[in-house]
């Protein structure tokens, strides 16, 4: 299925899953909590995974990814709702990870195209 994709791709975009899962559960703990610090280290990691891709394209996969699963772990890990509210939740979890996944790929983009000025600049 992703034979087009190489084992190092592959272990990327897996990781950026898991580092965008880490990131939303541990925003709402500790000193992050509710602060506005969040969106400072959610972009910087976005551009860290940028800076790790490959290809122009492995950013924005890995990007994407990212942002997905940062924003839906944030979401429910920090949901303090009823039970009643929980189908209008889903809703808006979905929308703002898809909103998330778009501010992935920016990041991620930003990242490569600084790791390209100092690959080319060197």
């Amino acid at each position: 299925m992703f034979r087009w994709l190489g084992s190092n791709e592959r272990y990327l975009f897996a990781m950026s899953a898991i580092v965008g899962i880490i990131c939303g559960s541990m925003s709402n703990y500790g000193f992050l909590e509710g602060r506005w610090g969040n969106l400072v280290l959610w972009g910087l990691v976005g551009v860290f995974i940028g800076v790790c891709a490959r290809t122009l394209r492995g950013a924005s996969i890995t990007g994407s990814l990212y942002g997905f699963f940062l924003v839906m772990s944030f979401l429910y890990v920090g949901y303090q709702g009823s039970a009643e509210s929980i189908p209008s939740f889903i809703l808006l979890s979905v929308f703002l990870s898809l909103l998330g996944s778009a501010c992935g790929v920016v990041c991620a983009i930003v990242g490569k195209r600084i790791s390209r000025l100092f690959i080319s600049s060197s």
